[in-house]
């Protein structure tokens, strides 16, 4: 004989599945816009891009607008890290 789950845990998971499709659609529904000046034509030219993909460009445009002060902090922290472990042994 099948034994059936409490109501309790069945509303939860129904609730879970739920949060997570209107999640789903939300997130499809949030855009966002990046614009590029066209010499050639005098004006922005936009691309609309769903959320993620546009976090992605703008995770990776920062990273490479910043790339050279990245490497200068975590050098100095690897120095720091490093020095300060052999301070302990």
């Amino acid at each position: 004989m099948l034994k059936t789950l409490p109501w309790r845990v069945m509303a939860f998971g129904c609730l879970v599945g739920i949060l997570s499709g209107l999640l789903a659609v939300a997130i499809e529904l949030v855009q966002g816009q990046i614009c590029e000046y066209n010499q050639a034509t005098e004006h922005e030219d936009c691309t609309t891009y769903s959320l993620f993909p546009f976090l992605l460009i703008q995770v990776g445009k920062t990273f490479n607008d910043y790339g050279v002060a990245i490497t200068a902090l975590a050098t100095v922290a690897i120095g720091f890290i490093h020095t300060h472990s052999q301070i302990v042994h």
